[in-house]
């Protein structure tokens, strides 16, 4: 004689909840229901160099106002700039660089992003999924 399968009963939405992660079940703010890239390393790493940067520029700025003479660097740059003129190839070179990343920061500040995606709640830690929200 043969057992008889079990029938299959729709799962409980409260036992549901038991099989979704605590850190999950309580996402409350939209960064954890918004699928983007993971940036956190390379924003950091830019961040602490600006912040190195102008903290040095900042240190040197004092130490000139309380009269100690300017770093080496600065020097250096300072001879530079005043004596370059401004058809100097490195002068263009720059003024070229400094144009195109202006116009790349412009272009994508005026692109829509991820406008048209909208976001699928995450049931599991590391699964992102999106719809496309055509009309």
């Amino acid at each position: 004689m043969t057992e008889a399968e079990p029938a299959k009963v729709p799962p409980d939405p409260a036992a549901a909840a038991d099989v979704v992660p605590p850190a999950v079940r309580g996402a409350t703010h939209v960064a954890d229901r918004v699928v983007a890239k993971v940036r956190r390393l390379p924003a950091s790493a830019v961040s602490l160099l600006v912040a190195a940067g102008a903290g040095l520029l900042l240190y040197d700025l004092v130490a000139v106002r309380v009269g100690r003479p300017a770093m080496a660097w600065r020097n250096t740059l300072a001879h530079e700039l005043a004596t370059r003129t401004v058809d100097d190839l490195w002068v263009l070179l720059g003024a070229a660089f400094a144009a195109l990343l202006g116009l790349w920061l412009l272009l994508l500040a005026l692109t829509p992003g991820l406008r048209k995606l909208a976001p699928m709640r995450r049931d599991a830690e590391g699964v992102r999924a999106v719809l496309d929200r055509r009309v």
